[in-house]
């Protein structure tokens, strides 16, 4: 199995950690696909691996994020078989679902603790919906990483979830 998966909710083009990901697998071998969205804002992309970008009806909201996690789940069910590689929290549900009947293996990125964000501090219910789909998806996560110790310490707390450090650092360059 040498393809993987990335998915994310957004157009692509200036998530420097989803790149750094996408090219470190390529540099390993991996055939890597992102996932993400696409805008008439977005423009054109140049990536040394394949992009697919869902042209949205809803560019926000929980209607946005329904749209865009069952687009994600036909999707996938559609692809050929690999590694599927969920970043962050609001991509992990359709990934768990397929990833679960085509018994793939399952890694996931949280590179925040997403229930915990400022955007949700005075949302319960938003909060709420969140915090359930963590609870039913992180079971079934195969690899977990996330960007400092602090939050992987919060994920063995609250969900016995190993996971592995990755910092977010930018790449060197010469100057």
């Amino acid at each position: 199995m040498d393809r993987v998966f990335v998915s994310v909710t957004n157009d692509c083009v200036n998530d420097q950690r989803v790149h750094k990901v996408c090219s470190s697998l390529c540099a390993e071998g991996w055939q890597v696909e992102l996932i993400g969205r696409g805008s008439e804002k977005s423009g054109g992309l140049e990536r040394e691996y394949g992009i697919h970008r869902f042209q949205m009806w809803f560019e926000r909201g929980a209607l946005f994020y329904a749209e865009f996690n069952i687009r994600l789940f036909f999707y996938l069910l559609t692809r050929p078989r690999g590694v599927l590689h969920s970043n962050d929290l609001d991509t992990l549900l359709a990934n768990q679902l397929v990833a679960r009947i085509r018994r793939l293996p399952l890694v996931h990125d949280a590179h925040e603790y997403f229930t915990e964000v400022p955007e949700l501090q005075h949302r319960p219910l938003i909060k709420g919906i969140w915090k359930r789909i963590e609870r039913l998806s992180f079971p079934r996560i195969d690899h977990l990483f996330t960007v400092n110790d602090s939050i992987a310490r919060l994920y063995a707390e609250v969900h016995e979830k190993h996971a592995q450090v990755i910092r977010n650092i930018p790449v060197k360059q010469a100057i």
